[in-house]
């Protein structure tokens, strides 16, 4: 199965979070709610879906999520990394029977699908921060993690136009290099590593050695005006020269599809 095939098609997000909302109000009310904690009895679903909706909604969009995508993944392995205290991800592929683990220092204690760890290089680089075994999981997302944002366009452009490195941007380089690299040993050969934001200026300079080890790296628009929006003042109140800000943007409006042809 190569999940990633069809992975440009149209995301029916309504009609996944339609299938959500169902499931909620009709089968799950109450404290026992499989998927997300709630802490009373009864419960207000417009009040649930307000506070959780429309984040989970980016995340799927940015990632490039369909429901029959999510179907397809019943019964298999799936790793998100900085899944977040609330991993919503992880609960949404668990409530549609994906044997679904997340990552993060931050998740809590005693959750046995969630792995309290950060992803990240040690010095000397070693292997297995993720702690499992190679080629475990048919799909790996990753959507705003820190290690691999903190490396977008416009921080590799400053590290190429001058040569001189700091141990500071030397130390982001190699920690997002090793969270794909470590991403890929666990990725099982049908399976896809997607992430959101892209890293363009990064993924230019290691795809020559990942395509000699078999992998594609893939470059997909996604369709979240909101977000460019949002990108744009953001970054436009800081007064960046306009090649800075023009690559960031493009990072934004892109995903990374990750696969082994």
């Amino acid at each position: 199965m190569m999940f990633a095939s069809d992975i440009m098609a149209t995301v029916d997000i309504d009609q996944l979070l339609e299938q959500i909302l169902n499931e909620i109000s009709d089968q799950h009310r109450g404290e026992n709610h499989k998927w997300f904690d709630i802490p009373h009895p009864e419960f207000d679903v417009e009040r649930l879906m307000a506070k959780h909706e429309q984040p989970l909604r980016k995340q799927i969009v940015r990632l490039g999520l369909t429901f029959d995508q999510i179907i397809e993944l019943r019964g298999l392995r799936t790793l998100d990394i900085g899944c977040g205290t609330e991993s919503k991800l992880v609960k949404l592929f668990r409530s549609y029977g994906i044997l679904a683990e997340g990552i993060d220092p931050m998740v809590p204690d005693g959750v046995d699908y969630l792995i309290k760890r950060e992803v990240r290089a040690l010095s000397p680089m070693t292997r297995g921060d993720i702690p499992r075994k190679d080629k475990t999981y048919f799909l790996i997302t990753a959507h705003n993690n820190p290690g691999l944002y903190s490396l977008i366009s416009p921080v590799y452009m400053i590290s190429r136009k001058f040569k001189e490195i700091d141990d500071w941007l030397n130390h982001h380089i190699q920690k997002a290099k090793f969270i794909i690299d470590e991403a890929l040993r666990v990725m099982h050969d049908e399976g896809s590593f997607i992430y959101s934001p892209s890293l363009r200026l990064l993924e230019e300079d290691i795809q020559p050695e990942l395509s000699s080890r078999g992998y594609s790296i893939r470059n997909i628009k996604v369709d979240d005006d909101e977000r460019l929006i949002s990108a744009r003042e953001q970054i436009g109140s800081k007064g960046y020269p306009t090649e800075i800000t023009n690559s960031f943007l493009e990072d934004i409006r892109y995903r990374t599809v990750i696969t082994r042809p």
